[in-house]
């Protein structure tokens, strides 16, 4: 099984003021709002995270880049492993082991309620057992939690974990929790069980030829709507 791992591998004024930062893991979102981040910013910050956001009016979406990197404390909950990005590396997000569960949330607050959202969580590693699933799922309340995307038991392949073309609608929430994982089907609360090896990239490369546009489009991201 490990034999497989190797190959797998806008627009409105900007805003005068940035949203409020990534702290306590809590990403705060100003609805509408455009946030400037240039690649020379996050070099000149030593490749650290900070908010970066793009609003589209003709689809009334903001567009949130999430947190990358190694801090925790930008993360609501972590369960496995983070990186920090380098020239020669993207940012991570790794299971413990490949017979470990894994979970990477987020929490997102906005300053208005969101109708909608789509998200992106990209190039993901899976070596998935019969029994184990992986993908994206969302909470209002950080208690019960519905599927957004969720892959096939037993998935064994690069995947996009959840492609932007998945909407989720009908909402009225200020606050929206997202939550990446690596389970077993059978007992998701189980801290280990059959393969359910997960790695995905959560940011690009710094070396990547193009990396002002690649690095930010490698970020997990999510459009929301407003009510």
């Amino acid at each position: 099984m490990n034999m497989l791992r190797p190959f797998l591998l806008p627009c409105l004024a900007i805003a005068a003021m940035a949203p409020l930062h990534a702290a306590d893991g809590v990403v705060q979102v100003k609805l509408g709002a455009i946030v400037v981040r240039t690649f020379e910013q996050v070099q000149a910050d030593g490749m650290r995270y900070a908010p970066k956001q793009d609003f589209e009016p003709a689809t009334n979406e903001t567009r949130v880049y999430l947190p990358y990197g190694g801090n925790r404390k930008l993360y609501h909950e972590v369960v496995g492993q983070l990186s920090d990005p380098a020239v020669g590396s993207c940012a991570e997000f790794v299971c413990d082991g490949g017979d470990k569960a894994s979970s990477l949330t987020y929490k997102l607050a906005f300053d208005k309620p969101i109708a909608s959202f789509r998200c992106r969580i990209g190039y993901t590693e899976l070596v998935q057992a019969p029994t184990s699933v992986a993908g994206v799922e969302y909470s209002l309340d950080g208690k019960a939690w519905k599927t957004v995307k969720e892959h096939p038991k037993g998935t064994k392949s690069v995947v996009d974990l959840c492609p932007d073309t998945v909407a989720v609608t009908g909402l009225n929430t200020k606050l929206l929790y997202l939550r990446m994982y690596a389970r077993d089907s059978a007992n998701p609360t189980a801290a280990s069980g059959p393969e359910m090896y997960l790695k995905s990239r959560i940011s690009g490369d710094p070396g990547w030829g193009d990396a002002t546009s690649t690095f930010f489009n490698s970020q997990n991201q999510v459009w929301v709507t407003g009510k």
